[in-house]
């Protein structure tokens, strides 16, 4: 096996077209009445649902949106966040100095949803109503609940986050992280801890990659440092806080 892998789109199995043309009431009907082995859950939804295809990864849980909003949605909503967020770039205790980290960020989320890195104390900013549309957006679709949203404002190819795991004892065990791209298209990394093998992954505008499992206790992952130029890019990881004593990355 390569120890170095490229995702590239593919095209799953879409549902029966019979289902399209169905009312709500009969589609219920129609899903109770396949085999029990489909495991059809019907859901009542305001939206097409996203393709997603899974990603390959030993010891992870990964899956990947690549069109989880629109082009047209993926731009509106960024603009709003670029002009609505209350950006900062924060510095960190480092080496026995204090640095800026290449990128700002900003924190919202739930009452009580705290964290505290480098000596620095945060306090989560209400949710606009912005980010709310996005939260309950991706929590219908995805089927998990999140408290929490970290974001991270990429001005261009210089700015980046280092090699890290979302482990920290505040997320619990086999944490689902949601991670939502716009702007600017870049490469994200993962690396086994065990037997380094990488996997790349091109992060594209209105992609949404879900990280679930066992991944974060395996994989570390990174937005590396672009070699040729990018525009602004903005992510948003959705998280659900247990301990309010840390701060988390991308």
């Amino acid at each position: 096996m390569s120890m170095m892998t490229e995702i590239f789109h593919r095209t799953p199995v879409q549902c029966d077209s019979k289902c399209d043309s169905m009312s709500d009431h009969d589609h219920r009907l129609f899903c109770l009445q396949l085999p029990s082995s489909f495991q059809v859950v019907p859901r009542k939804v305001t939206h097409n649902m996203p393709i997603s295809t899974t990603i390959n990864m030993p010891d992870a849980t990964v899956t990947l949106y690549p069109h989880f909003y629109s082009s047209d949605e993926a731009t509106s909503i960024y603009t709003q966040l670029l002009n609505e967020t209350q950006w900062l770039q924060q510095e960190i205790f480092l080496f026995g100095k204090r640095i800026l980290i290449p990128r700002e960020t900003a924190w919202y989320g739930d009452k009580g949803a705290c964290y505290i890195y480098s000596g620095i104390s945060l306090e989560p900013k209400p949710w606009t109503l912005t980010l709310m549309r996005i939260k309950e957006r991706i929590e219908s679709d995805v089927q998990s609940t999140f408290n929490s949203v970290l974001l991270n404002h990429y001005r261009n190819e210089k700015d980046s986050v280092g090699w890290h795991s979302d482990d920290e004892p505040e997320l619990g065990n086999n944490p689902t992280i949601a991670s939502l791209s716009l702007g600017a298209a870049r490469k994200f990394q993962f690396q086994h801890k065990v037997d380094k093998r990488r996997v790349n992954i091109h992060l594209t505008h209105g992609s949404l990659l879900l990280m679930g499992g066992a991944t974060q206790q395996f994989w570390k992952h990174c937005l590396p440092k672009s070699a040729s130029a990018t525009g602004s890019r903005i992510n948003l990881t959705f998280r659900w806080i247990i301990h309010n004593n840390r701060i988390a990355r991308e």
